[in-house]
């Protein structure tokens, strides 16, 4: 999707008006750019509901940072770049967010989604995570997924020592089991 050299003009006049906070030209860009937003957007993230959330935070940084925008530049560029910018980040965040279930709520809390079965790919991984205690499945998973011990620690409401000992402690049972099953 791209503009023609009048919408561009028009998107120019948009800005310059919303740098003086005119809620009416902002209404007004945001007919105008939204789509383009979404469009950009859910190319990145492949998500119809990042890109719409995308959307609003690419609406917001404009509406926040339109005093700092040159309007005899590339304006459409500067809308192109916060938005690539705003959909990754938002991505990445998305992809981090970790949540997890398991029966004992002392280890994830209350808010349960998965079990361990959900996070095994095979039948071996299934039976390995079975010898495991639910927090050192969790742990030993979120590492393999290479999530950081300040993430699996954040995630799990425990300190990232004991995310560190979890863990040691779960290879050690992999290894005992890789024995077993030798």
């Amino acid at each position: 999707m791209s503009f023609t050299a009048e919408e561009v003009l028009a998107i120019r006049e948009l800005i310059a008006r919303t740098k003086h906070k005119d809620r009416e030209a902002f209404e007004a860009l945001y007919k105008t750019i939204s789509k383009y937003i979404f469009a950009i957007a859910y190319g990145k993230t492949h998500n119809p509901d990042l890109a719409e959330e995308t959307v609003q935070i690419v609406m917001l940084r404009i509406w926040k940072y339109a005093s700092k925008c040159n309007v005899g530049r590339d304006v459409v560029g500067w809308i192109r770049k916060i938005t690539v910018n705003s959909s990754i980040t938002l991505w990445k965040k998305k992809r981090r967010e970790i949540l997890v279930d398991f029966t004992d709520e002392k280890v994830c809390g209350s808010d349960a989604r998965f079990s361990v079965a959900d996070f095994a790919d095979s039948a071996f991984e299934r039976s390995l995570l079975e010898h495991l205690t639910p927090e050192e499945a969790i742990v030993f998973r979120l590492r393999y997924q290479r999530y950081r011990y300040s993430e699996i620690s954040k995630a799990l409401g425990i300190k990232e020592s004991r995310a560190k000992y979890v863990y040691r402690c779960a290879i050690q049972r992999a290894r005992d089991f890789l024995d077993e099953t030798q």
